[in-house]
């Protein structure tokens, strides 16, 4: 008895696969529209459920805003509100992975621990064949590079 195998091969007319390709790009355009709206609505509500903030939005206002402050009571309930607002729960896994390694990060206050945990990042990219993501990690652990976002101590 010998197997057999067999391929199968299909494929789309031209105006089949152009709506395809239209189909995938306007997917990814509202992909991409999605998650920067749920990140702009997730950053304004942990914005105004922080205490300190809050005031220093009113203040901003300016005009009559800085006269007519609220009360203690209603800025805490303001606050308690959005902080008690369900999150949304069908967060993109990218999202969920920033979120995760934005708090892992926080986690050490000295910078020459973050800058350890970048090291480590980059060497995990490298083993990983992504040699790219590596350099662009060193790059932010890296003093010198003037574009990793970090300030000069003074």
């Amino acid at each position: 008895m010998s197997a057999s195998q067999a391929t199968v091969t299909l494929s789309l007319s031209g105006d089949n696969q152009k709506a395809l390709g239209e189909f995938v790009a306007a997917r990814r355009e509202q992909g991409i529209f999605d998650l920067s709206q749920m990140q702009r609505t997730s950053a304004i509500r942990d914005y105004f459920a922080d205490p300190a903030f809050v005031p220093s939005w009113w203040l901003d206002r300016g005009g009559e805003a800085s006269v007519k402050m609220p009360k203690v009571g209603e800025l805490q309930e303001f606050m308690n509100t959005l902080n008690n607002y369900p999150r949304i729960v069908d967060t993109p896994i990218e999202y969920q992975v920033l979120d995760l390694l934005r708090a892992f990060i926080e986690e050490f206050p000295e910078q020459h621990q973050k800058h350890a945990l970048l090291t480590l990042l980059s060497n995990g990219f490298d083993r990983a064949g992504a040699h790219a993501l590596a350099r662009r990690a060193e790059s932010l652990a890296s003093d010198e590079s003037p574009d990793n976002g970090t300030r000069p101590v003074p």
